[in-house]
């Protein structure tokens, strides 16, 4: 039977004074986090993850073509490296290289805000036609198999221009320490961000002139140029995300509420009050009007992994499943070099007997009888290699299986496919085989798209202006304002509606491809979706969607086919 206490009871028993004990030393704790505290920090994490950078820049020296061989101890290296190799690890993670940005989905969770889920998704598709994405996607496509995953840093420049500030880049998972133990980075209290700049970078940002120091360069491996821009993002007791930036022992930026709105000293702000009549979907936001500013919640990071592991960060690695295979290519390549180079053809002649020793193609042997003409013979020493070269290509089929890349997927001859429909299905099941690596990358991509948006909920204060093209292929511009978000809520309070579905569109990489919508465009059209081929209706309505499409010298076709119609209505219009 449970008995139950009185208050005092409970007071005497020590839990209300833990609390407050626990209270008082979370709040000590964050008056603490100042540089000592965080460099500190930054050795312990940079121990802790010393041996996963280790491997990081072993998997680095694998795609590049390393001739190091592994030792006969795990760890070790073996005093001979190789003279010749077959990058297999280069080879097979270029075969998996996908072009393809994922356009974004956005889907509203009420039937009302349709147009604001439209509105949203049109924002991110103009922002990743002005983001540098496929020069960003090109560089993830090699790091993220090689290494296991790649990062996506979100900020906000507000000296930038208008339609500009947002900023997207990627970060390589040597540079990105998250809290050790941690497997999930929104349940992380602090992520260290190491990045490379110059001092004089530095100043222009900061306006701190950092001094050349030893500890600046000790992340770096001895660089004499760049320095390493330390900046941690951490969480404080409510929970909010801070941001503390240091180089060497010189302080760059604190930001205890990294996110909030600053007044004209700096000061953290909740809340604004409308200065002007601001005309909204949802209405005219009156002047002197208070509203809230948007928080962002979590880190302004995202991890892109390559495959999954139980109870681990990063993703697995492609380099570390084939690495044994690779050894053993190269040592099997420097084999059988060394087995032809030692090979030859070895000449036997009597002892005394000359042979002219010059560059003419007919060379002259003095010999005193045909018994010594018997005497000279050719021993050739060809080795024989076929055995090395065959458990060299088993190697590189198991690297291949391992992976699951084909010979169809890598598009060379493959004599198993006797048909294209038969090739057709060993594609797919190789891409089956992937399938798992594409859907990180959306998964990636839906978790950017969804803070990209909120970044423009929490500082995007002018309306938006957003390219998009009208139902005749024409350029014309929206607008999108964060105010559109607004609503009331159950209390009558302001509040931001970010409650919306990210995904990737499945269709939207044919939608980037212009010459397959232009192929796809004329089968509709030769197979009457347009309407009966001879009609002029049909062929006007055909070449606006191409022109839609930016078909070349589409817009001129159809001003020509317009003329016509407009001859021909008026030489009716006279015969009647």
């Amino acid at each position: 039977m449970t008995r139950r206490i009185s208050a005092s009871e409970f007071k005497k028993s020590g839990i209300v004074n833990n609390k407050k004990q626990a209270s008082e030393e979370v709040v000590q704790a964050d008056e603490k986090r100042t540089l000592p505290y965080w460099m500190e920090k930054l050795q312990k994490v940079l121990s802790h993850h010393q041996a996963e950078r280790q491997q990081m820049d072993g998997r680095e020296r694998l795609y590049r073509g390393t001739k190091q061989i592994d030792g006969r101890l795990p760890g070790t290296v073996a005093r001979k490296p190789a003279t010749v190799t077959r990058n297999i690890v280069f080879e097979l993670i270029e075969s998996q290289i996908d072009a393809n940005i994922p356009q974004p989905k956005v889907s509203a969770l009420c039937a009302d805000c349709e147009e604001k889920a439209l509105a949203v998704e049109n924002f991110l598709k103009a922002e990743l036609q002005r983001l540098p994405m496929e020069r960003l996607n090109d560089e993830q496509e090699r790091t993220v198999p090689l290494q296991g995953g790649s990062w996506f840093l979100l900020e906000w420049d507000s000296k930038a221009p208008e339609g500009q500030a947002l900023c997207v880049s990627i970060l390589h998972p040597k540079d990105v320490l998250v809290q050790p133990g941690v497997v999930e980075i929104d349940e992380a209290d602090y992520v260290f961000v190491l990045r490379r700049r110059t001092r004089e970078q530095l100043f222009r940002q900061y306006g701190v002139w950092v001094a050349e120091s030893n500890a600046l360069k000790s992340y770096e491996g001895g660089q004499t140029d760049m320095i390493t821009h330390v900046t941690v993002y951490y969480k404080d007791n409510s929970g909010r995300i801070g941001l503390f930036a240091f180089a060497g022992d010189e302080v760059l930026q604190d930001l205890p509420d990294y996110f909030a709105r600053r007044d004209e000293n700096g000061e953290p702000v909740d809340e604004e009050s409308v200065l002007l009549d601001r005309q909204t979907q949802n209405g005219v936001i009156t002047r002197g009007t208070v509203l809230p500013y948007y928080r962002i919640k979590g880190y302004p990071l995202v991890l892109r992994k390559n495959v999954s592991v139980w109870g681990q960060l990063l993703g697995d690695s492609d380099a570390d499943k084939i690495r044994d295979q690779q050894m053993l290519i190269n040592k099997l390549g420097t084999k059988i070099e060394e087995k032809l180079l030692k090979g030859g053809s070895f000449v036997t002649l009597p002892r005394n007997v000359g042979v002219r020793r010059d560059d003419e193609e007919l060379k002259v042997i003095e010999l005193y009888s045909p018994t010594e003409a018997q005497m000279i013979q050719t021993i050739n020493l060809q080795p024989n290699i076929a055995l090395d070269a065959a458990e060299k290509e088993r190697a590189y089929l198991e690297a291949k299986s391992t992976l699951g890349v084909t010979d169809s997927f890598q598009g060379k001859p493959d004599a198993t496919a006797q048909s294209g429909r038969a090739k057709e299905i060993q594609v797919q099941q190789s891409a089956g085989r992937l399938e798992s690596k594409r859907r990180m990358k959306n998964a990636a991509y839906a978790d950017l798209f969804q803070k990209m948006f909120w970044f423009m909920l929490a500082f995007c204060d002018e309306p938006y202006p957003i390219p998009i093209q009208d139902g005749h292929g024409q350029k014309a511009f929206l607008t999108a304002s964060r105010y559109d978000f607004l609503t009331k809520g159950p209390d009558g309070a302001w509040q931001y509606n970010d409650r919306f579905l990210f995904r990737t569109d499945a269709a939207g990489s044919l939608g980037q491809n212009r010459e397959a919508m232009w192929q796809e465009t004329r089968l509709n059209f030769t197979q009457g979706a347009f309407g009966p081929l001879a009609e002029k209706s049909t062929l006007l309505l055909f070449w606006d969607v191409m022109e839609s499409l930016h078909y070349p010298k589409a817009h001129e076709v159809k001003q020509a086919l317009e003329s016509i119609t407009e001859e021909s209505n008026g030489i009716d219009e006279k015969g009647l």
